[in-house]
């Protein structure tokens, strides 16, 4: 893992390489100690799924569950945890109301 680096429009970045697959992470504007505690919890994750322990513990949950959705999918992406976002396209959304719809037994078709 690589340290936090800051670029001169003041974003920070953090390359994280793991199980073969790399990913620039752009933290944003910051501090320099938030994105070293960004840094150190990516660690953890990542020492905790070499570890192949079941749960997450208590304050990774935490720091997980705040993250945005944008580094919540980079991270899945680079298999530290599942993360599965819980919208739905309008597409999906017609096709369960159809399906559902068809199901009912107590309406008629017309």
């Amino acid at each position: 893992m690589s340290t936090p680096k800051r670029k001169a429009n003041g974003t920070w970045t953090l390359l994280v390489h793991f199980s073969g697959k790399r990913r620039n992470l752009t933290l944003g504007r910051i501090t320099a100690a938030k994105a070293e505690d960004f840094r150190f919890n990516i660690d953890c994750l990542m020492e905790h799924v070499r570890s192949e322990a079941k749960l997450l513990p208590r304050r990774l949950q935490v720091w997980v569950s705040e993250l945005d959705e944008t580094h919540k999918t980079q991270l899945s992406e680079l298999g530290l945890f599942d993360y599965r976002s819980a919208g739905m396209t309008v597409e999906q959304l017609t096709k369960e109301y159809v399906s559902e719809y068809s199901k009912r037994t107590d309406i008629t078709a017309s």
